[in-house]
């Protein structure tokens, strides 16, 4: 079992000129944080490089969202292309940010929808 995010959902023709959807599931995992530096005696000169380094991260954390301390990582893990009769058929209706339970038992997938 595990819980899977909808992360995008687009349009496509099939060959046959059919219409269809792009379902794209990714996990969502915590990030890990920076590894902390041990603290030692520091010359002044070091203890301000240090400030003066751990301000401008932070400066960049506040503008950058690549940045930002605490996001979560996203692992792909399914991309289904379904027709429009596939969906129905599905019984789903995966629209973004819609989180599921995924099982996948004996050669099948089950999704069932998170509230």
């Amino acid at each position: 079992m595990v819980l899977l995010r909808v992360l995008r959902v687009e349009s496509f023709e099939t060959p046959d000129g059919e219409l269809g959807r792009r379902i794209e599931l990714v996990e969502e995992r915590p990030a890990r944080a920076p590894p902390v530096l041990p603290a030692r005696a520091m010359s002044e000169e070091a203890r301000l490089a240090h400030e003066l380094a751990q301000s401008m991260f932070q400066a960049m954390q506040a503008q950058l969202p690549f940045f930002r301390v605490g996001r979560r990582i996203r692992i792909p893990k399914i991309v289904l292309f379904l027709t429009e009769a596939e969906c129905d058929e599905l019984g789903l209706d995966f629209n973004v940010n819609q989180v599921y339970d995924v099982k996948f038992s004996n050669g099948s997938i089950k999704f069932k929808r998170v509230e």
